[in-house]
């Protein structure tokens, strides 16, 4: 857990351990329990931070395979409400907790993984998973779980069809045509430009509609990945050379 030092010589103090808890924590007993534990803590200095919370104004959570950020109705009910005891009629809004989340979940990817907003508003929508944190004391609260695979680089792009939300099959790679691959079915084909170029053309085409679109980050992953599929798809509908459909 990433948290912010917010007042000079802060202290810590951890507690409420729970032997089990589900998310949503629904009732008041979690089955709360004493525990004996071992914590190691690091002080990040502000001007050696890592990227990941140069500029995190919200507590983030890391695990081997997962970045967390928690949302709630009221981030700073303390400060945001004039009675602070009105969190228990106030802060019963999975609404507004929804809407903490996204927006520190949008604003942090797009800072430590330079996204555009259009592409980060692409990557929520199909990559990240947002959960109940909890809704057993007065200020509600989302949570967005950000696997870490989505992020991984590489020259395979992972394979997002028929794959559940969770669990390993989520992260399996597919594999792209070789170079060597593509030059022979082009020759086969009588298309004498190079992948790259025919790639790039296919790309033009299929996108000559988007404003957006030749503007893309990714443009050159897209552009292969067209070109992989027309030729795929070439492959498997023919049975004999002399039958090849033509590209």
């Amino acid at each position: 857990m990433f948290y912010n030092v917010e007042v000079p010589g802060a202290m810590i103090l951890v507690g409420d351990t729970h032997a089990a808890q589900g998310d949503s924590e629904l009732a008041g007993t979690a089955m709360e329990t004493s525990m004996t534990t071992k914590l190691r803590v690091t002080l990040h200095k502000a001007g050696s931070l890592p990227k990941k919370v140069e500029s995190m104004p919200f507590p983030l959570l890391e695990t081997d395979t997962q970045y967390v950020v928690h949302g709630f109705a009221y981030a700073n009910y303390l400060d945001d409400l004039e009675n602070p005891s009105d969190i228990f009629s106030e802060g019963a809004a999975l609404d507004l907790a929804m809407t903490d989340c996204f927006v520190k979940t949008r604003d942090w990817l797009m800072d430590v993984f330079d996204l555009i907003e259009e592409e980060t508003i692409a990557l929520m929508t199909t990559a990240v998973d947002f959960g109940i944190t909890q809704v057993v004391d007065g200020n509600w609260g989302v949570h967005a779980d950000i696997s870490k695979w989505v992020f991984e680089e590489g020259d395979t792009p992972f394979d997002y069809s028929c794959t559940p939300s969770k669990g390993p099959g989520r992260a399996r790679r597919a594999r792209m045509l070789e170079k060597q691959d593509r030059r022979h079915l082009l020759e086969m084909h009588g298309v004498e430009i190079s992948p790259e170029d025919y790639a790039s053309n296919l790309y033009s085409r299929v996108t000559k509609d988007c404003e957006t679109c030749h503007s893309s980050g990714a443009r050159e992953l897209l552009a292969n990945k067209l070109l992989d599929a027309k030729l795929n798809f070439a492959k498997k509908l023919v049975s004999h050379e002399e039958n090849l459909p033509k590209l």
